[in-house]
């Protein structure tokens, strides 16, 4: 596929959210996988694979992605490759397309059925598995987990997640909001603030962030926890040994506290210089899952994760964006994300990070007000 960072100072084609709607529905309809994306800052301009012209997807693994030359494509990864959930590599033929979305009409929302309510009780499966979870804590065996919910809710229409997609938009500014279906995955929308991994094939980046509150009113300095700063160090100081294990050259920026939509997270920035050979995907599968969305040591946290949660996280907390390593690299990992399985189920994703000392309530409050945030965009 032809590189998708030609257009970066093209303006696009003009299109409103029906007629997007209109071109989501035929793919779906026909199982034809697609991909479009806004990457931060970046307004109402939204890149696209698959949707004005047939995309194909398939299965792919780090390994093929470093052998093959020239790539360009949408990449998705879950929490855990399995033979159920492999990475995914989306990519079709024709020259990479960029739409400019027409403002959004949020009073036409208002016309879809109602959603059902995140339920608020506190369920005996999270309770169970936090349990457990703060006796590996209390053990030594890890130093953090993330503890991570779904809730799932009667299937709502396409044409109402597309909604939600355009108005993410106006109210995510800064975060990457993708909008990705396979016929293996359904529809998945998300809006994370969390960046993986970022390069123009010179130079690269990277981001610690953990620590949730609810943002703050304008002219308030947060208050930050202990526990949410802790959490936190554990990132920076995971993202800063691979660094140096890999032999990666590396500038970490201060610590800093970034808002998306109604919460404010701890964030600190990596500025990279990748070796000569180093392919990027190599540097992604590492980092990833990060303390962030894991914990820590990396694998043990993962281990325990996939024993011990009741549900499958299956592409939550996985990664996905553009990969094109020549020129242009935008991977994310997809937190604040809902999945679509029509007329199955809608599925709303959301975790906090545990450690010693953690608070079952207080965990449980922070999930709610994780799930709120992208439920709020489908009510």
């Amino acid at each position: 596929m032809r590189s998708i960072t030609s257009h970066k100072e093209q303006k696009g084609r003009s299109c409103n959210g029906d007629e997007l709607t209109t071109l989501v529905e035929e793919r779906m309809n026909r199982c034809s996988p697609f991909a479009c994306f806004r990457l931060p800052g970046e307004g109402r301009t939204v890149r696209e694979i698959g949707l004005d012209h047939p995309a194909r997807v398939v299965a792919t693994t780090a390994e093929k992605l470093r052998e093959q030359e020239h790539l360009a494509g949408f990449l998705m990864a879950p929490f855990a490759v399995t033979a159920k959930t492999p990475m995914l590599w989306i990519e079709e033929e024709q020259e990479a397309r960029v739409l400019q979305l027409t403002e959004c009409d949020e009073k036409a929302l208002e016309g879809f059925p109602p959603v059902a309510p995140i339920p608020q009780a506190l369920p005996d499966s999270y309770r169970t598995t936090f349990d457990r979870f703060m006796e590996h804590l209390e053990e030594g065996t890890t130093e953090k987990l993330v503890l991570a919910h779904r809730v799932e809710l009667p299937s709502i229409a396409t044409a109402q997640v597309v909604a939600a997609f355009d108005k993410a938009l106006t109210h995510y500014p800064r975060a990457f909001v993708s909008l990705c279906y396979t016929p293996q995955t359904g529809l998945w929308l998300c809006a994370t603030p969390e960046m993986l991994l970022r390069g123009d094939g010179t130079s690269w980046q990277t981001v610690a962030l953990a620590g949730t509150m609810p943002r703050q009113r304008d002219g308030e300095p947060p208050l930050w926890s202990e526990k949410n700063r802790r959490e936190h160090r554990y990132v920076q100081r995971f993202i800063g040994e691979l660094l140096e294990q890999e032999g990666i050259p590396y500038h970490a920026l201060a610590v800093e506290t970034t808002t998306t939509g109604a919460l404010q997270h701890l964030q600190a920035r990596f500025a990279l210089q990748l070796p000569d050979g180093y392919a990027p995907i190599t540097l992604a599968e590492r980092l990833h899952p990060t303390p962030a969305i894991c914990g820590t040591p990396q694998r043990v946290a993962q281990r325990l994760i996939l024993e011990e949660e009741p549900a499958e996280r299956s592409y939550y907390a996985g990664f996905l964006g553009w990969y094109e390593p020549e020129r242009c690299v935008d991977l994310f990992v997809q937190i604040r994300c809902l999945q679509l399985l029509p007329e199955e189920a809608l599925r709303l994703y959301a975790g906090g990070g545990i450690v010693r000392g953690s608070s079952l309530e207080s965990e449980w409050q922070e999930v709610l007000h994780k799930l709120s945030a992208i439920h709020s965009l489908i009510r």
